[in-house]
């Protein structure tokens, strides 16, 4: 089960510690820190991006049985890349299972937000260019306030090609898809395009106060409780009746 929680990695005990690096072995000034304080073993060699370094923490360190150092970061490019993140993921995963590792501690990369304001350069195709983010975004938040709400529906400007555009995308997603998250700024009767009415929305302030709950859904975490057993009751009747 995978669980958010703010705060550390070195705050909980685990099995197994996650700590991200770069493919030169550079770390944080703060992981580095941690690792000094807490008498870690500490991989400075190169490894390949992409790529985890595995290593037993012996008697150490009182809170984690392996520690693990993920290059998640190119020198050369300063960045991290969905491909190298899949390979860390599908490594920690492989070394979980092999080494029964029930619990792992591991940072929560941040999220690869796509800003008009950043993204999107002068000389551009508007249209193109907002049909091929949708395209590719796993996730799409609307934050809807009154200007934007009174634009969507009267089809103005670049409110107007983009809801035209999410509808459109929306009719093949089907009604069940959570692709498109409402975060409506104040009042959501007013605030909130016609087309996005029926979407169950989140209210600014819950983000403001807890980012806890977006972050579930842009992450896909499953929050539903596990199953329980059956009830005695029920248990009882079944045997009542094949007696």
């Amino acid at each position: 089960m995978l669980k958010i929680k703010f705060g550390s990695v070195f705050d909980d005990k685990c099995d197994l510690l996650i700590l991200p690096c770069n493919d030169q072995g550079g770390v944080t000034g703060w992981v580095r820190h941690e690792i000094e304080q807490h008498h870690l073993p500490f991989w400075k060699q190169k490894i390949p991006h992409g790529e985890v370094f595995f290593s037993t923490v012996q008697t150490l360190y009182e809170k984690a049985d392996c520690v693990g150092y993920a290059a998640s970061v190119s020198v050369a490019t300063g960045c991290a890349s969905l491909e190298a993140i899949t390979r860390i993921t599908q490594r920690i995963g492989r070394f979980r299972r092999d080494n029964d590792c029930s619990q792992v501690n591991l940072p929560l990369l941040g999220v690869d937000a796509r800003l008009d304001h950043f993204h999107l350069k002068p000389g551009m195709d508007v249209p193109q260019w907002m049909t091929n983010e949708l395209i590719k975004a796993r996730r799409v938040l609307l934050v809807c306030d009154v200007h934007y709400a009174e634009k969507a529906d009267m089809r103005k400007a670049g409110v107007g090609w983009e809801t035209m555009i999410i509808q459109g995308d929306m009719l093949v997603q089907g009604e069940q898809n959570s692709k498109y998250i409402v975060i409506s700024v104040g009042d959501f009767e007013q605030n909130t395009p016609i087309y996005m009415k029926s979407r169950l929305a989140m209210p600014q302030e819950q983000v403001d106060a807890d980012i806890t709950g977006l972050l579930e859904l842009i992450f896909e975490v499953e929050t539903a409780p596990a199953l329980g057993p059956v009830p005695t009751w029920v248990q009882q009747r079944r045997s009542a009746s094949q007696t």
